[in-house]
């Protein structure tokens, strides 16, 4: 739940604020504001849910939930692939 409310937290300021007065953010309004969240979601929040998917996996009661987490697990370690998650901060040519 904290995830969930610290994601709308960044939709919501970084929609209402103009960019010029933001750190290294390019975009404005809606589309900056979800270009933030989506950010947000891809880096530390699937790095949490990696961790959490490792300590419940042999708690899960059905072969269908295993099923769920390994697929869950591989959607989540996209983001360890190289490029994938790039900040504006850390793009070459800036």
């Amino acid at each position: 739940m904290i995830f969930v409310v610290v994601t709308a937290e960044i939709l919501v300021t970084y929609s209402r604020l103009p960019a010029r007065e933001l750190y290294h953010v390019s975009g404005s309004g809606i589309e900056g504001g979800l270009s933030r969240a989506v950010l947000f979601i891809n880096f530390p929040v699937a790095l949490v849910a990696l961790a959490v998917l490792a300590l419940v996996y042999e708690r899960l009661p059905a072969r269908g939930y295993r099923v769920a987490a390994i697929v869950a697990c591989a959607l989540c370690a996209v983001m360890l692939w190289p490029g994938v998650v790039r900040s504006p901060i850390s793009t070459p040519g800036r």
